[in-house]
């Protein structure tokens, strides 16, 4: 009978060990996971334990959830033409200081010297010669205009003058943002470069990735000049010199001969030649078309058009202007020009634009001339200042709370600083918070386990971001079994030895039934 209950106990202690071998082996893999995967039945687990080297871009704005504008407007690295130096002559502008020197005016072979400052409408003052407008002028036609005005009062026939730029308030440029000392510096010279202007701000912080030049192109003279008004009298840019003798008017007689040429009926070889008005080139063609307009063959010509003076365009009742094409004359319909509208419905865009341009400055620091650009006139230097701020952990995180925000702080990183996730965080169920206007938010979903694994991009924090790990149902009965197993590196089974013969049998025994 001892013999016969051997037989039956081992088939049952082997059964019961080689069970017990599988629960362990299951229990294992199931713990730790198998190969790169995590945890089956730790889903708080996340990360990518890959050989292989992985490269994913980090995203600096969520484009669910924010707009394309950003912070700024459109950027530029710079190019070829920003390292090459421009010297132009200088033009007077509203608030420089002017020093004036006039010889003779008042006594013979004494000289007066006046400084003077150039008012908001471009005039200076000068005591015998009142006022005078050299807004938009070099000091060689500011000077020409001060001789003017003498002459014009008959105080001297040749006089002789000398005007000097002391404040030159338009050679200037401005430095903002997070520098020692911000403000307006001037440029004493065209070969002027960003490390310069670096260098004259003062201290800054080397740890900021860039810096930006706003560079502002105006598109009027009135942005200019600073003045505006059909009755002013400042110089064109592109004007011409006026000649020495001025052009005699025309007469009324010339008029009518002009007419009596091109009437109905008047001989062919009298009419006015082409030249009368100017011929329509191809760039011509497409401007007209591109203000919306076109051209209208027709084989009546213009009523008028003055000779031996400047050509005109005369126009017709419907605005299109006659413009002289191949022989014939063609009418060009044109939308009205900007100068003409109503200055209230002009937007800030027709009247000025801006250009960007973003400079690496660690590349800077380094010594790269290639992005070492000249600064110009009017430029602005922006130094932005740090990301600084509070990023809000929250959920299921280990130590949730606020976080100092430190340059590159991205949501891997953030969820590191809080001690990771906690025992039933769910890395796939993140929300997002940012404000995204004023006194708006927006709420997004994010996916913590794909960002870990490099299946999607990571995302730098802004200031006042808040973070939101979220959990789920199982997710606490899990952890207790998760903990069950690791209380004694087992399950926590205790079995009293009385008991122990119900469960894996009695004990072997011998021939002698020991």
């Amino acid at each position: 009978m001892g013999s016969h209950q051997n037989a039956t106990s081992t088939p049952v202690r082997y059964f019961t060990h080689a069970g017990l071998a599988l629960v362990l082996a299951a229990g294992t893999l199931t713990l730790v996971g198998c190969g790169n995967s995590k945890s089956f039945l730790d889903p708080s687990v996340a990360g990518s334990w890959n050989g292989t080297p992985t490269v994913m871009p980090i995203l600096d704005r969520l484009a669910a959830i924010e707009d394309d504008k950003g912070d700024m407007v459109d950027i530029s690295s710079p190019v070829a033409e920003d390292l090459i130096p421009r010297p132009t002559s200088y033009r007077i502008g509203p608030g420089d200081v002017l020093s004036v020197t006039i010889f003779d005016l008042i006594s013979p072979n004494e000289r007066e010297e006046y400084e003077v400052s150039v008012d908001a409408r471009g005039m200076i003052e000068i005591p015998q010669l009142g006022r005078i407008e050299i807004v938009d002028r070099t000091t060689e036609e500011a000077m020409e205009a001060v001789v003017r005005a003498i002459r014009d009062r008959n105080l001297i026939q040749d006089p002789l003058v000398q005007v000097l730029a002391i404040s030159q308030r338009r050679q200037t440029f401005t430095v903002v943002g997070a520098v020692q000392s911000p403000g307006l510096y001037p440029i004493p010279r065209a070969d002027y470069r960003a490390l310069e202007a670096l260098a004259a701000a003062g201290a800054f912080n080397e740890g900021i990735s860039e810096i930006y030049i706003i560079r502002q192109v105006p598109l009027s003279d009135d942005v200019i000049t600073g003045i505006s008004g059909p009755t002013s009298t400042r110089p064109s840019r592109n004007a011409q010199p006026a000649p020495d003798q001025p052009a005699q008017p025309t007469t009324g007689e010339d008029l009518l001969n002009v007419i009596d040429d091109i009437a109905p009926g008047a001989d062919a070889k009298t009419a006015p030649k082409p030249n009368a008005a100017p011929a329509a080139s191809p760039s011509m063609m497409r401007s007209a078309q591109a203000q919306g307009g076109g051209f209208v063959d027709s084989t009546r010509e213009p009523e008028l058009d003055l000779i031996n003076s400047e050509p005109i365009r005369p126009q017709t009742e419907d605005g299109s202007t006659w413009i002289y094409v191949n022989d014939k004359w063609m009418k060009v319909k044109t939308a009205p020009s900007s100068d003409v509208l109503d200055p209230a419905n002009r937007s800030g865009d027709s009247l000025i634009t801006q250009r960007i341009i973003r400079i690496s400055l660690r590349e800077l620091l380094a010594g790269r001339q290639s992005i070492n650009v000249v600064i110009r006139p009017g430029d602005v230097v922006r130094f932005p200042a740090s990301d600084s701020g509070f990023v809000y952990m929250g959920g299921q995180v280990a130590r949730p709370g606020p976080y100092n925000m430190t340059p590159g702080f991205t949501l891997s990183r953030a969820i590191i600083a809080a001690g990771g996730y906690s025992e039933i965080a769910i890395p796939s169920r993140i929300d997002i918070t940012r404000m995204v206007g004023e006194a708006r938010q927006a709420t997004m979903r994010l996916d913590g386990v794909a960002i870990s694994e490099n299946r999607q991009p990571d995302i730098f924090l802004k200031p006042g971001d808040m973070i939101n790990v979220g959990s789920s149902g199982w997710a606490l009965p899990l952890a207790v079994i998760r903990n069950g197993f690791r209380a004694s590196y087992g399950f926590g089974f205790i079995l009293d030895r009385n008991l122990a013969d119900d469960i894996f049998g009695p004990p072997p025994t011998n021939n002698f039934n020991q």
